[in-house]
């Protein structure tokens, strides 16, 4: 990882968290133009773009980040954004199923990818199974 890439990764994030958007969108690609395959910035970026209106975006700068996720949890962390993306650009089935893939790559965010599903699920109408996968979730989430 490049000092430089994670350097602009931080400034980003703390211009998305001040509500900066476009300067937060500058650092976040200069860091993906450094090391493509760093999954947090391409998930801070992909919600910079989303939180500028750029809904149909940044489900394409995720499905970009998936196709050279380095780890699981990488892959799997960016087919929960994608899920998140998906949602708020309304394409609801396909965030179900990448909410779907999010969990069968990494077990361990189950109760994630159910509360995602129980969300697009809930958006479509379908509240008999958004309540099973809250229900899911919730059970998931709990501690053993």
């Amino acid at each position: 990882m490049s000092d430089l890439a994670r350097r602009y990764y931080l400034r980003g994030r703390e211009a998305l968290a001040r509500g900066d958007l476009e300067l937060a969108e500058d650092r976040l690609r200069a860091a993906l133009e450094l090391v493509p395959a760093f999954a947090p910035a391409r998930i801070a970026y992909a919600a910079a773009l989303s939180r500028q209106g750029e809904r149909g975006r940044a489900p394409a700068v995720l499905r970009a980040g998936i196709a050279r996720a380095e780890t699981n949890r990488a892959e799997a962390s960016l087919y929960a954004a994608l899920g998140d993306a998906l949602i708020a650009a309304s394409d609801l089935e396909s965030a179900s199923e990448a909410y779907s893939q999010c969990e069968a790559l990494r077990p361990a965010l189950a109760s994630r990818a159910a509360g995602g599903r129980a969300q697009a699920l809930a958006k479509l109408g379908r509240y008999r199974e958004s309540i099973a996968e809250l229900t899911r979730a919730a059970k998931l989430s709990r501690p053993k």
